[in-house]
């Protein structure tokens, strides 16, 4: 026995000077796939975090703000995809596995010199810089551990190597759940949590706004909501947060979820497998309503209506939706648990409250009107301030007096049919006051709503018009001042939401821009579509250079962005397709695109025989469309130039030496109005 136990002490000391003496890549070998890249095993990007109207397919690594480390191929395969574009992906690679999975890289610098041929091969046969090809499967096989290509940033704005894996159904598969490690040793980091009343009926704190709690650690190894909080009814809660790798300060997003409530589990999620059909689903996995409004990006701790996403096994629609009412307890003891594919994991704990009461600033005063001075004629005439809140299927009123009112206001709902008065007005205090009025009770029909208050001295009374519209399926709406309409088809949404339209006219002095008719605020935009709806907004028949009108979205930050139109001239109209609702308007480009500065130029002589010739130019409206309106000329003849559509500008090296002495270059870009800039100049290579 003690001979055979020395054997296998002996035995095992021999495999660990093994192990000891490999190279970290004869111990990389060990593992069913190679780790795609020389540059770290860091992160800047997870699987699944939010891409606008996408999921993010796989994983980011960190390449130190440089270009140029080796790419490999992390199992024996064969080419089934090469693509390159100035957008989205830029240089990409899709290597077949022979397990049948597809292994994806995008944002390269370069292709290995054998791809790179086939490439360039195929960009002088097309005459341009952007090809696709589709090998024949196996006509270019590669090996586990080569270098296929270099880590760039193409079509990125920093420097990192995207990559995926895809199952045999071409769904994206989170790369860590097939082997892939990279360093991650830190635990995630909650940041705010948000409490949304789910319905008129429900409320934070007393109100039926949503509530964002900053977190806060506490010394006992968790992080807190602090003080308990009140709530009444059906309340969702969602999570701002991100996950650190524990060494350089790169976030990026949490694997995973978990809420409990009074030791039950209500919720888990696993950002592990997806797919590409169901992209549109994110705007319903995270509150997008928050996410329009600047607030973050808060994941839902439950399943909401229409999300039919495999994150969450063995949950379905409502499933985390905290109901106060059926916990059975007067507090809801909460613990969210956020953990990365590790295992490693923060904790979140608090208390909710089962609690409506709103300490009401009129209190045993309701019928008084003490302090009353003079008669109601003599009283001088006012109006409140009124901030509209429109929630998922009700409308939030905040209205405040520069004077104390003497009683809690009126507010009336007045149509042709009736006068309602709306009973759910609560007073913060004697000068600021909220209400709640369902949106089917003001909607498909023009409505008035009055609110009529009183203080010592003055008559308060404002009034402002709505017309909602719900929206269920299939429905047209005809835009204000018959500016056009906007097309639902069925499929097109998650849920029925009510529509708001508003036209406003802008004077020429308001606006930089050249607005044709009026600006048209389409509301809201907090909610989602599942499909784009289709829009079309018409223009005067008397309107001129109509080939120069576009339709723009108008940003939170009152920035125009050229959206994808089609301009029926016959028809005077414009089409867009939009996926979710924004303040639009027709606007004219007739300014051409400006160059700003190249190189060589003759003043600055090249040394070298193959120059890189580089353009950078900016366009103010509507921007160029794509490569093909940019063209460039080097003595006489186009050649195929790389276009960086983010820093703006396009650049070519020759393959070839170029011979001394001058040389002529030409650039002629158009935007997408077809306004257009030509500059020649010379360069001399000496």
């Amino acid at each position: 026995m003690k001979i055979m136990l020395k054997k296998l002490l002996y035995l095992s000391l021999y495999f660990f000077i093994i192990y000891i003496s490999l190279s970290p890549k004869d111990i990389l070998s060990q593992e069913k796939y190679l780790w795609p890249t020389d540059a770290s095993r860091l992160m800047t990007s997870a699987f699944g975090e939010y891409r606008p109207d996408r999921f993010h397919a796989g994983i980011d690594i960190k390449t130190w703000n440089k270009t140029g480390y080796k790419v490999f191929a992390v199992a024996d395969g064969y080419l089934y995809r090469i693509k390159t574009s100035p957008f989205g992906s830029g240089k990409a690679l899709y290597i077949m596995l022979n397990t049948g999975e597809i292994a994806v890289y995008y944002h390269l610098e370069n292709y290995s010199d054998r791809i790179g041929k086939i490439v360039k091969e195929e960009q002088k046969n097309k005459q341009k810089y952007s090809i696709e090809i589709w090998p024949k499967a196996g006509q270019y096989p590669v090996r586990r551990g080569e270098v296929i290509a270099y880590s760039g940033r193409s079509g990125s704005r920093l420097p990192h190597l995207h990559f995926e894996m895809r199952d045999r159904n071409n769904k994206p598969v989170n790369p860590l759940k097939v082997g892939f490690k990279p360093e991650d040793k830190a635990a995630p980091v909650p940041t705010k949590l948000a409490m949304r009343p789910m319905d008129i009926n429900s409320t934070v704190k007393g109100d039926w706004a949503p509530v964002i709690v900053r977190l806060k650690w506490d010394k006992r190894g968790y992080y807190t909501i602090g003080t308990p909080i009140d709530a009444h009814g059906r309340i969702g809660l969602s999570l701002d947060a991100f996950d650190v790798n524990g060494k350089y300060d790169n976030r990026y997003g949490v694997y995973g979820m978990t809420l409990i409530v009074n030791g039950n589990k209500l919720f888990n999620s696993n950002y592990d497998v997806y797919s590409f059909s169901e992209n549109r689903q994110l705007n319903i996995d995270r509150d997008y309503r928050l996410l329009r409004r600047d607030k973050g990006k808060f994941q839902k701790l439950y399943v909401d209506s229409g999300n039919s996403l495999g994150f969450y096994p063995g949950y379905s629609t409502g499933d985390g939706i905290i109901d106060m009412e059926k916990l059975g307890s007067e507090e809801a003891d909460i613990e969210i648990i956020i953990f990365d594919f590790f295992g490693n994991r923060s904790k979140i704990k608090g208390n909710i409250r089962n609690n409506d009461t709103w300490r009401d600033a009129f209190a045993g005063e309701e019928d008084s009107i003490a302090g009353e001075t003079g008669a109601e004629s003599e009283k001088n005439i006012a109006g409140f301030t009124v901030y509209k809140d429109f929630q998922d299927d009700y409308l939030r009123i905040v209205f405040t007096s520069k004077n104390s009112m003497l009683k809690i206001p009126k507010i009336s709902i007045i149509s042709e049919e009736s006068i309602d008065e709306i009973t759910k007005v609560r007073a913060v205090n004697t000068k600021r006051f909220i209400s709640v009025i369902p949106l089917e009770q003001i909607s498909d029909r023009p409505v008035e709503i009055l609110i009529e208050g009183e203080s010592a001295d003055h008559v308060y009374e404002t009034r402002f018009k709505e017309y909602l519209r719900h929206i269920v399926s299939e429905k047209t709406v005809r835009l204000p001042g018959d500016r056009g309409e906007i097309i639902f088809k069925r499929g097109d949404l998650f849920r029925d939401f009510w529509i708001r339209t508003e036209e406003r006219f802008v004077q020429e002095s308001e606006d930089e821009y050249d607005i044709v008719g009026s600006v048209i605020q389409l509301e809201p935009k907090e909610i989602p579509f599942r499909s784009n709806a289709a829009l079309r907004i018409n223009y005067p028949s008397t309107e001129k250079r109509t080939d120069k009108l576009a339709v723009y979205a108008n940003d939170n930050d009152g920035n125009w962005h050229y959206l994808n139109s089609y301009n029926e001239r016959v028809l005077g109209r414009i089409t867009v397709s939009l996926s979710s609702l924004e303040t639009v308007a027709i606007l004219r480009d007739t300014i051409p695109p400006e160059i700003i500065r190249f190189r060589p130029d003759a003043s600055n002589p090249a040394a070298e025989y193959r120059p890189q010739i580089r353009v950078w130019f900016d366009d103010s409206l509507s921007g160029i469309g794509s490569e093909d309106d940019i063209r460039l000329f080097v003595d006489g003849r186009k050649v195929i130039s790389e276009w960086d559509p983010i820093y703006k500008y396009v650049t070519f090296t020759p393959e070839v030496d170029m011979t001394k002495g001058s040389h002529t270059a030409r650039i002629v870009i158009s935007d997408r109005m077809q306004n257009t800039v030509e500059q020649i100049w010379n360069f001399t290579i000496r």
